[in-house]
């Protein structure tokens, strides 16, 4: 078994553990090591707490492979959250859905 792709799995088994920081730290070697390895990516994308790290991780990836179809979805799935959240907020921020969840 190739180094990449151990680390690779060892990567996904500390993701799927939400061991982010650490998951995150592995996929990175994988990445620096094979950029056009798409498992790598979208488990590396996964290792974000924030739709904002998401899109950052979705940029990253496109500037290795700009024609990537799932990064570019990826990239526009974190954009409308983003747009959402941001929504949400100005509401929230000017006194609007105030209620208990």
């Amino acid at each position: 078994m190739s180094i990449s792709k151990s680390l690779l799995q060892r990567g996904i088994a500390l993701a799927k553990m939400g061991k982010w920081d650490d998951a995150r730290l592995v996929l990175t070697a994988v990445i620096e090591e094979e950029s056009e390895n798409k498992t790598a990516w979208q488990w590396y994308m996964k290792t974000f707490q924030t739709n904002g790290e998401r899109a950052e991780a979705c940029r990253r990836w496109l500037q290795y492979e700009p024609f990537n179809l799932t990064a570019r979805a990826e990239m526009k799935k974190a954009a409308n959250r983003l747009k959402a959240d941001g929504f949400l907020r100005h509401r929230l921020g000017a006194g609007f859905l105030l209620t208990e969840m």
